[in-house]
């Protein structure tokens, strides 16, 4: 009996002992998880800081984790402020103070006063709970600016400057399209870029061109512009182009679309009568800065 006795202690013991050993091992197990995930993080940190943009599927087969821990992991990175997700994967977030300041380089200071004015004229044209396209370019990036002033709006854009100028602003929903980041124009460009517009509905479209010429039509810097350009084209109830006045009567590198695609124009008020006359004509709205004082901002 006595045997016994110490034969269930001896198994309550052992049980006892089993239990402390299999919490430890969970314990040790999940403090080896947060310590992974901490290297793992600060990998993908250093990843994007070199290349500047990621996808899900590279980041997953590199790490040898699930292509849905790498969105975790991206999730988490975007909340505390080291990057930009993107559809499939992210891009890196400089401030967007400095981002501002940095597009602000690009820019020509005599015109920004203007462009600052078309963003302030864009911004009439967009309601409440629309989904809004902002292409590449200062001028796109001034609309941006202005829009911090609205609500409830669905930004889709290529354009990494308007995408760290929208960050700040929690009304305004803020889709960075994927594919490779154009070191010139700090924009994104690629199938992936194309592919990212996949599924979205598009109210507004605003498209900063390079060139407007009467016979050559709106023209563009490159082939990969002219193509994500085209597809949001395609995809979007209405075109808007915005273009100062010194792009008019000039060519750049690509074809895009014959001046009378789209039916909305935002420009300056030293646009040339000649082309007033034909936008007319032709039954294009023209907006300039010209009437920008009596318009409510």
């Amino acid at each position: 009996m006595i045997a016994q006795l110490f034969d269930i202690a001896g198994i309550l013991l052992d049980n006892e002992t089993k239990k402390k050993k299999s919490k430890n091992t969970k314990n040790k197990e999940n403090c080896e998880r947060q310590m992974f995930k901490a290297a793992r993080l600060e990998k993908i940190k250093t990843i994007v800081a070199e290349k500047k943009q990621v996808d899900v599927p590279s980041l997953s087969i590199l790490l040898s984790v699930t292509e849905a821990t790498i969105r975790s992991d991206l999730e988490t990175l975007e909340q505390e402020g080291c990057l930009i997700r993107t559809r499939g994967g992210a891009i890196f977030k400089a401030s967007s103070e400095k981002s501002y300041q940095d597009f602000q380089l690009f820019n020509s200071f005599k015109m920004s006063e203007e462009k600052e004015y078309i963003g302030k004229i864009a911004i009439q044209l967009i309601n409440e709970g629309d989904s809004v396209f902002l292409g590449g370019g200062d001028t796109c990036a001034f609309i941006a600016k202005a829009m911090l002033k609205r609500k409830n709006i669905h930004a889709i854009t290529n354009n990494v400057f308007v995408s760290n100028i929208l960050a700040k602003h929690n009304s305004i929903d803020t889709i960075l399209c994927g594919g490779y980041v154009s070191g010139n124009s700090m924009s994104t460009f690629g199938d992936k870029a194309i592919q990212s517009l996949d599924g979205l509905c598009i109210n507004k479209a605003f498209f900063s061109v390079s060139g407007v010429d009467i016979v050559n039509g709106y023209t563009l810097s490159s082939i990969d512009e002219s193509n994500l350009y085209s597809k949001v084209f395609d995809i979007a109830e209405e075109s808007i182009i915005v273009a100062d006045y010194n792009k008019f009567d000039s060519n750049s590198f690509v074809k895009w679309k014959s001046i009378d695609s789209a039916k909305k124009i935002i420009s300056n008020q030293e646009l040339s009568n000649n082309y007033k006359a034909f936008f007319f004509n032709n039954g294009i709205q023209v907006f300039t800065t010209y009437e920008i004082e009596s318009m409510p901002l």
